[in-house]
């Protein structure tokens, strides 16, 4: 009779050890779940808001933001859609087309702080390191390693 209940004792130990982790288990993969915030944008994505954070939009010059962006984001879908070689061509005329659009809509010191914002598709400007980065030929030494 001993064996029983110890053995009883022991499932019940086991079972009990094994729910436990489920009750600190993530129910959700979205981390903003239920919390009321908007989704995030996802990185280096442009949107009126942010562009206004950066640059400090008057009201006059949010609509025309928010139709440069609309027409840069159909433009990049389009690009998306097309076949691997045209895609870069297209992403780089739909970029160009935003900044003149850009240019035209801000005033020089806001469109100096919006060429500085992080753009999407990564680099901007040829700025940002990689494999192979440093000068042709190795570069001249630093002065205090003559």
């Amino acid at each position: 009779m001993k064996i029983n209940k110890l053995s009883m004792a022991i499932v019940a130990a086991a079972s009990l050890l094994a729910v436990s982790p489920a009750i600190y288990a993530q129910t959700t993969n979205n981390p903003g779940a239920g919390t009321g915030a908007p989704p995030r944008p996802r990185g280096g994505m442009l949107t009126v808001e942010s562009i206004d954070k950066a640059v400090t939009l008057t009201d006059a010059e949010k609509p025309k933001v928010k139709a440069a962006l609309d027409e840069f984001n159909s433009a990049l879908q389009a690009a998306r859609s097309a076949d691997a070689s045209e895609r870069r061509s297209k992403m780089q005329e739909a970029r160009q087309a935003l900044d003149a659009k850009m240019k035209e809509i801000l005033t020089p010191d806001q469109y100096t702080k919006f060429e500085a914002m992080p753009r999407p598709g990564g680099r901007r400007n040829g700025a940002g390191g990689g494999a192979g980065g440093g000068a042709p030929g190795g570069g001249a030494p630093p002065a205090g390693n003559q």
